[in-house]
């Protein structure tokens, strides 16, 4: 049948990160599932996500995805029933389960920390939550600058230790400090910005995206953009590598 992968298995560093038996992993958004392939061998498979009691899986599109580091688990998002959950890797399992308040939350890309905390960006909602995927339990949600901004993504950074959010409504990338709780902002240089992803460069620590207008819907520039946030951060972490 029809497979529509959505987002793969990233770890923490935001590299593609394949099981221990070699598989990567993915979210199914045409099946609400999650599922893998195998690079070697071509095969894949599919896992019907369980059913959201009062929310109907017609529309619940399973979307984000992040492995942890050890491997063992997946965590998604569903956009459109506002839920996140957890798959068993090893036992081809679905584990815990979080439904948010609001079924219009909106949970789009996840991303992990290499210390097990899940960052969901909450589109609907204009939050950011903050899960511990090792006790299973929310740590909190904390509003962005701007509720209105509509966070597409998150990316964790690995050198700075704070997560980047990219808006599709506010022209503006967002700092988020974990350990202080605290938001920062970078405004972008041109209106209309509707960014969906940010990858960071691992030499550099330059924020990488781009204004991913789709012309048909919304008559916005269409660009690559790279962002120096001017803190040093990598050039430090070159000087301790040696």
């Amino acid at each position: 049948g029809l497979i529509g992968i959505h987002d793969l298995s990233f770890g923490s560093d935001h590299e593609l990160l394949a099981d221990q038996k070699g598989r990567i992993w993915f979210s199914d958004i045409v099946n609400n599932a999650v599922g893998w392939f195998d690079p070697d061998s071509g095969e894949a498979k599919i896992f019907d996500a369980p059913e959201v009691a009062g929310r109907p899986s017609a529309g619940a599109q399973l979307y984000g995805l992040a492995m942890t580091d050890d491997q063992k688990y997946i965590w998604y998002s569903q956009l459109g029933i506002g839920a996140i959950g957890c798959f068993n890797v090893e036992t081809e399992e679905y584990e815990t389960l979080e439904v948010l308040e609001h079924a219009s939350a909106g949970p789009r890309r996840i991303t992990m920390g290499d210390d097990g905390i899940l960052y969901v960006p909450l589109y609907g909602a204009g939050q950011l939550l903050m899960y511990d995927t090792i006790k299973r339990e929310q740590i909190g949600i904390y509003d962005l600058p701007h509720r209105g901004s509509a966070p597409y993504a998150v990316t964790w950074d690995p050198v700075r230790k704070v997560v980047w959010i990219p808006t599709s409504n506010a022209d503006a990338i967002y700092r988020f400090d974990p350990a202080t709780k605290d938001f920062s902002i970078i405004p972008l240089p041109r209106q209309r910005a509707f960014l969906r992803m940010i990858d960071i460069d691992p030499e550099t620590g330059v924020l990488v995206s781009s204004y991913a207008n789709i012309i048909e819907h919304v008559q916005g520039p269409r660009m690559a953009l790279i962002v120096d946030p001017g803190d040093g951060a990598y050039k430090t972490k070159e000087v301790a590598a040696r």
